[in-house]
């Protein structure tokens, strides 16, 4: 739910003020016609009857604020215990791909892409560097054993984006054994296939961000904090 911002917040009070003065103000002069004798007790009473409701209200909106407090603390707690749970029973899956520097690879696919994105002249060299992370991310698939069924699913999805790509125009000329003169022709194929290259490139990132890198220390810390 948003936040009332402060006019807002003014507002409502400045309606709620202007209510209770008529309220009292209304109540103590049908009362004081009733007996004209006591025309002050007639705002008495009135006053009395907007301490009692504010009475019932502050107690209402203490007790409200405490429950809706224990109830997200409860589900914080739940939820913390639930992540718990999955990094210890898949500790070892989480810990492989830790060591096999998953997250650099994120982040140097990310680089790349965006430098495929934005380069003219040297669309080879980016095409380069990205075969070599897929390369990286083919080694990890083969060798880390999944344990949970969504981070399986997830990189069987980049296997298939991968061999996409690598079906693509060029892609498989791309490589070591080139001169200047051979980068320079395939640089002039590969920027026809540029944006179609990044959108699959994106969709692996997409892919790996999905993947949960969770850490115990970092999830005890945040429970902490929060």
């Amino acid at each position: 739910m948003n936040r009332l911002d402060g006019k807002t917040v003014i507002t409502i009070i400045g309606v709620i003020s202007l209510m209770i003065f008529a309220f009292i103000f209304t109540v103590g002069y049908i009362l004081s016609k009733v007996d004209p004798e006591n025309k002050l007790e007639g705002y008495t009473i009135s006053i009395s009857f907007i301490g009692i409701f504010a009475t019932f209200g502050g107690a209402y909106l203490g007790a409200k604020i405490a429950g809706d407090n224990a109830l997200k603390l409860k589900e914080k707690e739940i939820n913390y215990e639930r992540k718990k749970e999955y990094i210890t029973d898949h500790q070892k899956m989480l810990s492989d791909l830790e060591s096999k520097g998953l997250n650099a690879i994120k982040r140097d696919l990310k680089k790349w892409n965006n430098n495929l994105l934005n380069e003219e002249e040297q669309v080879y060299t980016c095409v380069f560097e990205i075969k070599e992370i897929l390369k990286q991310i083919e080694k990890i698939y083969i060798e880390v054993e999944f344990t949970d069924k969504i981070c399986e699913n997830k990189f069987n999805e980049i296997q298939k984006n991968i061999e996409d790509i690598k079906e693509m125009n060029w892609i498989k000329e791309v490589g070591h054994w080139f001169d200047e003169s051979g980068k320079k022709q395939i640089n002039k194929n590969l920027k026809k296939n540029k944006y179609e290259i990044f959108r699959l490139i994106k969709k692996i990132g997409y892919s790996l961000d999905e993947i949960p890198k969770y850490d115990i220390y970092e999830l005890e810390k945040g429970l902490r904090l929060n």
